[in-house]
């Protein structure tokens, strides 16, 4: 019976993997979103453009001798996404045999942090390393996975949180993906199914988007499941300007550009001349916070929304809920309003509009 159950098992990872190969490769009718030519508000991108200038140079004071965002443990995620913009030494977060760190420091565990390093954190080194070219890097990723590889063929990053430092086939499909698009080795794990949902929040949704941006940049297009994800996401975020960007280059959608434009050109949010601080908004990176609570979910096709378990609908419904349980990470902080953020939200919405990433 067990062996049954496992030979159908595998029969099932086979089929799906030949589903998203030959997808992927073009050879089976599927609907994709290429990327678009989208012409936004000519006046407010030219706005932004001297704005993202400006910010590159604001935020160089922000960043150690390698490039690195200081002052947090998730610096290899945020660093690897200024990568795409900007000079990084990203390797200087890995280790000679491929493991990496959340920073050049390599000592945020376990003092600052549960882990050594974690998925999110990965993804930035996966970032840099595409944008950049960087097949020597993802080389060594993959041995290092190999060689800390689990009898369920998860990749064991690092020490510490096993919820946050084991690779799991999702990851390790779009490592594959870049291997192999940069000249390096394929593997049967870069076929296995991506599985994208509308209903993550906040951080979660943040790094779901750049994972999907990430392999829409490789493969130069979305199918219709992922197009529908960044929609979700977008609409639900308005203010959000790299949910809306992101939405954007895929589905030619001009509104949901300037909506991005807009939330970066938001002086409320982003002063001109100098980094967002507490005065601002109470979080340090703005964008990987959802806006509204997460009691609030958005408005379904009639106008309704479901709050505390219960239906309302109507306009001045939703608009009431929405004023009453606006989150506070969006709001200027109650004390501590002179801490500097490093306006990462305008150097990673900017890549996506300029068309600045890999």
């Amino acid at each position: 019976m067990l062996k049954a159950f496992c030979y159908a098992v595998g029969l099932l990872i086979i089929f799906a993997a030949f589903n998203v190969y030959i997808s992927n490769n073009g050879t089976k009718t599927h609907a994709y979103k290429t990327l678009q030519e989208v012409p936004p508000d000519a006046a407010m991108l030219a706005r932004f453009e001297i704005k993202f200038i400006k910010y590159l140079q604001l935020i160089s004071h922000k960043v150690d001798q390698e490039g690195f965002i200081q002052n947090t443990c998730d610096s290899l995620l945020w660093s690897g996404i200024l990568c795409t913009v900007a000079p990084v030494n990203i390797e200087a977060a890995m280790n000679p045999d491929g493991q990496w760190f959340r920073t050049p420091a390599k000592d945020c565990y376990p003092n600052e942090s549960g882990s050594t390093i974690s998925r999110d954190t990965m993804l930035g080194a996966l970032i840099c390393s595409w944008d950049r070219g960087r097949l020597d890097l993802i080389q060594k990723t993959i041995s290092y996975g190999k060689q800390h590889s689990t009898w369920s063929g998860d990749w064991k990053l690092g020490e510490g949180d096993p919820f946050r430092i084991y690779a799991r086939p999702g990851l390790q499909a779009t490592t594959y993906e870049i291997s192999e698009k940069l000249g390096g080795e394929s593997n049967w794990r870069q076929y296995l199914p991506q599985f994208w949902t509308s209903s993550t929040a906040g951080f979660n949704s943040h790094l779901q988007i750049w994972h999907l941006l990430l392999r829409g940049r490789m493969f130069g297009k979305i199918n219709n499941k992922e197009l529908r994800t960044l929609k979700d996401l977008a609409e639900a975020q308005p203010n959000n300007g790299f949910y809306n960007a992101a939405y954007a280059k895929f589905s030619g959608d001009v509104g949901k550009l300037n909506n991005a434009l807009r939330a970066v050109l938001d002086e409320s949010k982003f002063p001109e001349n100098s980094l967002p601080t507490g005065k601002n908004f109470c979080t340090d990176i703005l964008f990987q916070r959802d806006e509204y609570s997460d009691e609030v979910l958005k408005a379904d096709d009639n106008g309704c929304i479901i709050f505390k378990g219960k239906q309302e609908c109507g306009f001045k419904a939703a608009e009431f809920v929405r004023k009453i349980f606006k989150n506070p990470d969006w709001l200027p902080c109650p004390n501590n309003q002179e801490v500097e953020h490093a306006g990462i939200e305008v150097i990673e919405t900017g890549a996506v509009i300029l068309d600045l990433i890999r």
